[in-house]
Order: C-alpha cells, then structure tokens, then sequence
C-alpha cells in the first residue's frame, strides 16, 4: 500500500489536470512482494500516467487491491 500510496501522490497532477475521478481501493492487510519498491513504484507511476493520458477528459480512473484465489491481484 505505501508503494501505491507513493505512485499516487506522483500521478495525481496530472490526473487532476485532466479532470479525472480518482477511484482508490486498497487491500485491507495490504500486499506483501519480494520486488525493488523503487522499480514498481515507476511501473505504478507509468500505469496510471498512462491511464490519465488515454482517458477521456473528466474520466474515470480505478486502482482497486483485491485477492483472488487467496493471492494478491492490483488493477488499474
């Protein structure tokens, strides 16, 4: 969560500047991964830049944390 947390507060300039709703759900016990944090904040950053790029102005943007199957599963 603190990665994502981190990647948010990055993106969100310019998710506000185009106008977007920020639709935000995080795992409740959060997610646990053996990765570089640095590396997958960057892949999060690019994700939602990307997202804020490509939709529409005054869109609608969604990051939920979810598990399914018992493992961790992260959408945007």
């Amino acid at each position: 969560n603190e990665v994502l947390r981190h990647a948010l507060e990055t993106a969100r300039p310019v998710i506000e500047a185009r106008g977007h709703v920020l639709d935000v759900r995080m795992c409740d016990d959060g997610v646990w991964a053996n990765v570089d944090a640095t590396r997958m904040e960057e892949v999060l950053v690019n994700l939602l830049n990307n997202a804020a790029k490509y939709t529409p102005e005054g869109g609608r943007i969604e990051v939920h944390c979810e598990r399914q199957r018992g493992a961790p599963y992260v959408q945007i």
